[in-house]
């Protein structure tokens, strides 16, 4: 049976239904909203005029979507925001509707600012570029390339009483016109509130070091884990937290409650966060993160109820996360990974590391992952060599040869899994061995 792309979450519906203490009513104050400094690195952002947004309740998807080479998606359309941004591979889509493209100017830079998309006309995108849609833009998509695409997307679509599906094919296809795509579930929550005016939706990506916080956002605020603990105890305010494993959905959980985390899972904070701290034996956390803030004089804030406090402690081992789960249906939706990492070059090879050394580690044919962001593909066993790309955590290489030793550090020649074209030398610091 083909798995539906966008089947409505039922049961995210069904806690607005059961009325878990969310607030429906936006602020009765007026305010001049800005959005928080984004302290991460932007992966994708749409600039929303007044009435951009959904009307709330909408829900609030982070995906990733996979595409075989071949795999496309029939035409369609939503009836919200979407947005999307190529990881790896190319896309090829055709839009028939408003629509912004923006093209990295690099494999890692932070996209340029868009402009209007071709109409009717097929166009390719590449790693970094972005596409924001609005509601009801017919578009299709598919990937022309012989390697596999993968796309980071996230939507805000309607929620409310009778609200429209999240997908509707057009043009006499259906779901099972949908070839070889495959969606990722990274986050799905309900906004009981969104800002009003001007607005603007932000994904991006955190990294933080030990015992860095979480930072504080004024506003809806979704946290999916790509790596890292994430262990936190409920303390106030609204919440919820959806798991990628099952796709189920806990909302407004009891203070006291504990949750573990794991990559795929998110916390969804719909009238933000406070400061969070984190300790040293946490380590790295990375997170994708979607935030909305109203912009301009005319928007108003989201509620006017405190933001969400949680506090970072590792649950008893005997604690049952799912205990107030509410099983969804396959998760609305289509879908991404983790992104491009930096905008930065990193500091040398990561200069705070220790050479392991270890000529012997690894042998040709190994497949490996990057153990951080902002890893350096070189041309050449050296620091001093061209930077070919700057590589994320998680991404896999191809060992395809002897390491050789360069300065204080023994390097590898790789190649790009997703793309056998992109080859060069990376610090066996930064990659394990990927268990087969």
């Amino acid at each position: 049976m083909r798995r539906r792309l966008l089947l409505a979450p039922v049961t995210l519906l069904t806690v607005l239904v059961l009325g878990l203490a969310i607030g429906l009513s936006p602020s009765s104050h007026a305010a001049n909203v800005q959005p928080a400094p984004v302290t991460g690195t932007v992966q994708m952002q749409a600039e929303l005029p007044e009435g951009g947004l959904p009307v709330a309740p909408a829900f609030v998807l982070l995906r990733r979507i996979n595409l075989d080479p071949g795999g496309s998606m029939p035409p369609h359309s939503h009836p919200g925001l979407a947005m999307y941004r190529v990881e790896s591979g190319t896309l090829a889509v055709t839009v028939s509707g408003k629509a912004v493209l923006s093209r990295a100017t690099t494999d890692t830079a932070t996209p340029t600012a868009g402009s209007d998309a071709p109409l009717d006309k097929e166009f390719r995108m590449r790693r970094g570029d972005t596409l924001v849609t609005w509601a009801q833009t017919p578009k299709t998509y598919r990937n022309p390339g012989d390697r596999p695409t993968k796309v980071l997307a996230a939507f805000l679509l309607p929620a409310g009483h009778q609200h429209p599906p999240t997908i509707s094919y057009l043009n006499g296809s259906s779901s099972r016109d949908i070839k070889g795509v495959t969606p990722e579930f990274l986050g799905d929550a309900v906004a009981p509130s969104l800002p009003t005016g001007p607005s603007v939706v932000t994904v991006d990506r955190l990294k933080l070091e030990a015992a860095e916080p979480i930072p504080a956002f004024p506003g809806p605020d979704m946290m999916s884990v790509v790596s890292g603990t994430f262990d936190f105890t409920t303390v106030s305010g609204e919440m919820q937290v959806s798991r990628s494993a099952d796709q189920s959905v806990v909302a407004n959980p009891a203070a006291g409650t504990s949750f573990s985390l794991a990559k795929g899972d998110a916390a969804f904070f719909p009238n933000g966060i406070g400061d969070t701290t984190r300790p040293e034996q946490d380590g790295v956390l990375q997170l994708l993160r979607l935030i909305v803030a109203g912009t301009g004089e005319s928007a108003t804030p989201v509620a006017a109820t405190e933001p969400s406090v949680i506090q970072i402690a590792a649950p008893p081992a005997s604690a049952s996360p799912a205990a107030t789960a509410l099983s969804t249906e396959p998760a609305a939706t289509e879908a991404a990974n983790p992104t491009e990492a930096t905008t930065t070059e990193p500091t040398a090879e990561k200069a705070t590391a220790t050479p392991t050394q270890q000529a012997g580690k690894f042998k040709e044919g190994d497949v490996v992952s990057v153990t951080d962001d902002g890893v350096n593909l070189r041309s050449a066993p050296s620091t001093d060599a061209d930077v070919v790309t700057s590589l994320t955590a998680g991404q896999q290489l191809t060992i395809t040869g002897p390491s050789e030793q360069g300065g204080d550090y023994t390097w590898w020649p790789v190649k790009l899994v997703d793309d056998e074209s992109v080859t060069g030398y990376v610090a066996e610091d930064f990659i394990q061995l990927v268990q087969q």
